[in-house]
């Protein structure tokens, strides 16, 4: 249950990453767990502070989904909430060259 994935005791990415790997054995080809899944995760565990939990999960994206904007957007998010504007703002800089996008401008422009 969602309750049981958000829970700051459970080992959510070794059980998320480890069924994933399960599922690609037996199907034969690999399969990647679906991005909006992983970045709910991530968000939620970035609005819970939970700041470790949250980057593996937003770095668990980029490496599935290298050519996504969203997962560059997001992992921008999670360094504006931490504080270090300078790596948000490469984050959001690597989203906008995938695709051009007015409310990550805005970040940036807030940025700064």
């Amino acid at each position: 249950s969602w309750e049981l994935l958000t829970d700051s005791t459970f080992n959510t990415y070794i059980v998320v990453t480890e069924h994933f790997k399960k599922i690609s054995a037996e199907w034969g080809y690999l399969v990647h767990p679906p991005e909006q899944f992983i970045n709910s995760l991530a968000y939620n565990f970035l609005g819970k502070k939970q700041f470790e939990k949250s980057f593996s999960f937003f770095e668990l994206n980029i490496r599935n989904y290298p050519e996504s904007f969203n997962v560059y957007d997001s992992m921008g998010d999670f360094y504006k909430v931490k504080g270090d504007t300078q790596k948000a703002k490469e984050y959001f800089e690597k989203a906008l060259k995938i695709m051009d996008n007015p409310v990550t401008r805005e970040k940036i422009n807030k940025l700064n």
